[in-house]
């Protein structure tokens, strides 16, 4: 068994890990650099640290164009933007070096090993800062031709005042908005929360968040008419969650007249180290052995 050093790029931390024994060995993090010299200069020492690697895959933000080697768009991290980073980063390693969007780094996690492992068209919803995900058609995935496909969150439900599903129902939008009418602050966890137990603005934003995100979801069903859904990001692990965007979906599909359409959404199966194994199986793809 070959061993893969793979990498998580984020806006706030790099996660990192050894993939060994076909399964991921300790998890740890670095702060995310200032500069790409920075960043650079620390992936010297994992390689030096973990000399003997056969191999180095890379999730990362931002729009990536695996044949160039180059992510487009944009990110939180900017200076990783719109030069061949992929050569650059194989001639540093020295091994062979694959790079892939985060979002759908998740979506061939679940493809290869999770909860999407036994269907061949499927979706992928992550609900956070943002919302995003990926297509996945006959077990890969379709970026499209402009590398946007998954960009959900971009879904105008608002056609009056242009709002998107992200900003209309992200879960860190929903909180900022609580925070901002309340005067403190709340994360979206909290927001939930404070849902449950009765506060009645809280309660509120999330009814928005449970209406907005079935249209959103029913939208996406019934142009892609997928076999599953995976909902990811942090809110999906509440109980309740994926029962109640169940419903919502259902009653739009009995109010719209799409009989016939069935809906099977559940959650991720893997969470904090979804882009990890995700990173992995790029790799796997772009290498042609299943045994990586």
């Amino acid at each position: 068994m070959k061993h893969l050093l793979t990498i998580d790029i984020g806006g706030s931390a790099i996660k990192y890990s050894l993939w060994q024994a076909n399964s991921l060995g300790e998890i740890e993090s670095e702060p995310t650099h200032r500069s790409w010299s920075e960043m650079k200069a620390f992936f010297l020492v994992l390689k030096e640290r973990y000399n003997g690697i056969t191999g180095v895959a890379i999730s990362c933000p931002g729009a990536v164009n695996t044949a160039e080697g180059v992510i487009y768009g944009l990110s939180a991290v900017p200076y990783i933007h719109r030069f061949t980073i992929k050569a650059e980063l194989a001639n540093l390693f020295g091994v062979p070096v694959t790079i892939q969007n985060d979002a759908n780094c998740a979506a061939l996690a679940e493809v290869w090993r999770g909860n999407a492992n036994d269907v061949n068209n499927s979706l992928l919803v992550i609900l956070g800062s943002g919302i995003g995900g990926a297509v996945v058609t006959n077990k890969q995935l379709h970026v499209g031709k402009h590398l946007f496909g998954g960009e959900f969150g971009l879904m105008i439900l608002n056609s009056e005042t242009g709002e998107t599903w992200s900003q209309l129902a992200s879960p860190v939008n929903l909180a900022r908005a609580y925070s901002a009418c309340s005067q403190q602050s709340t994360s979206g966890k909290e927001l939930f929360d404070l849902a449950s137990i009765g506060d009645v603005r809280a309660t509120a934003f999330v009814e928005r968040f449970y209406h907005q995100t079935s249209v959103g979801l029913f939208n996406l069903i019934t142009a892609f008419d997928p076999e599953r859904v995976l909902i990811g990001g942090a809110i999906s692990k509440r109980p309740g969650l994926i029962a109640r965007l169940t419903t919502g979906v259902e009653q739009l599909i009995t109010t719209n007249n799409a009989s016939g359409l069935t809906v099977d959404i559940q959650p991720c199966r893997y969470f904090n180290d979804a882009n990890l194994i995700g990173a992995v199986a790029q790799y796997r793809l772009e290498s042609g052995d299943p045994d990586e």
